[in-house]
């Protein structure tokens, strides 16, 4: 349907999915629909048919259940939140004018609550290039969190790949620059991120997941990352991943001015990216 939007949120009994549904159905008004994705045993999500909701029976990937999205989907606009993700005012508004403008695909900013360390370690770790205190530009990936994307997109290059439990955004948006298409983020176009990383085990645990997920779409986009030659080998990215891991927190905090208020973070950050490097390297 021209104009109308789709909005696909996959969903694991997420706490917050009841609260992530009322806002998007705010913001989007009677401009579309919001089709949840997975499982919901406590049944937050509204069963007063404002939603459909796509129960899979057993727990799913994030892939598998955005695919079943958008296989289910009416809207020519698909725009794509993550379940502990919290729309800000304006957030639709803002995505379509750039949808409307001729922009095919457009990545929206991340807000961290700043409640709980591990919490901000992992947002600024994983989303220093999309905080919404970042300024907007073209990018060479977006994250699905916080998406919006022209159904044309999908039809050329395809549907997410299900075989990736983390980095198939990056996988699938790298898809999209290499068809063409510009990947515009616009960081006023917010969400507040609160992911259930609560503590320094769960951080490291999903920074070595990200690496080794990671390692698989360097190895398939080698030269669309320019990655040296030397850090394709596991045995020299183990080996370097101190040196690595302080020079990637050290150029996150420089070229990003907006993270120096975060500074108190930057030991954690230091050990998520040395965590991303051992992962990086067992999944070579």
């Amino acid at each position: 349907m021209q104009g109308f939007i789709s909005t696909i949120i996959p969903t694991l009994d997420d706490p917050l999915i009841g609260q992530v549904v009322l806002l998007a159905q705010q913001e989007l008004a009677s401009r579309g629909e919001i089709i949840v994705v997975g499982r919901d045993e406590a049944r937050r999500v509204p069963r007063d048919g404002t939603v459909r909701f796509i129960d899979t029976g057993k727990p799913v990937g994030a892939a598998t259940a955005r695919n079943l999205g958008i296989q289910a989907a009416k809207g020519n606009y698909l725009f794509f939140l993550d379940a502990d993700c919290l729309v800000q005012p304006g957030w639709a508004d803002i995505l379509i004018a750039h949808l409307s403008e001729g922009k095919k695909v457009v990545g929206g900013g991340v807000l961290s609550p700043t409640s709980n360390y591990w919490t901000l370690v992992y947002n600024i770790s994983m989303f220093h290039e999309f905080l919404s205190e970042s300024p907007p530009g073209l990018k060479r990936y977006l994250p699905t969190l916080n998406l919006a994307v022209h159904r044309e997109v999908v039809e050329r290059v395809g549907l997410m790949d299900e075989s990736m439990q983390r980095g198939q955004d990056i996988d699938w948006t790298i898809r999209m620059a290499l068809a063409g298409y510009q990947l515009y983020f616009e960081p006023r176009a917010a969400i507040v991120h609160f992911p259930r990383r609560t503590n320094m085990a769960t951080v490291w645990r999903y920074g070595l997941l990200s690496g080794h997920f990671s390692a698989r779409n360097r190895a398939r986009y080698a030269a669309y990352y320019e990655t040296p030659p030397l850090l394709q080998r596991p045995f020299w990215v183990r080996l370097l991943s101190p040196v690595v891991a302080a020079f990637v927190t050290v150029k996150m905090f420089t070229q990003n001015p907006c993270l120096l208020r975060y500074c108190h973070t930057a030991p954690a950050i230091y050990l998520t990216k040395i965590a991303w490097c051992l992962g990086v390297a067992a999944g070579s």
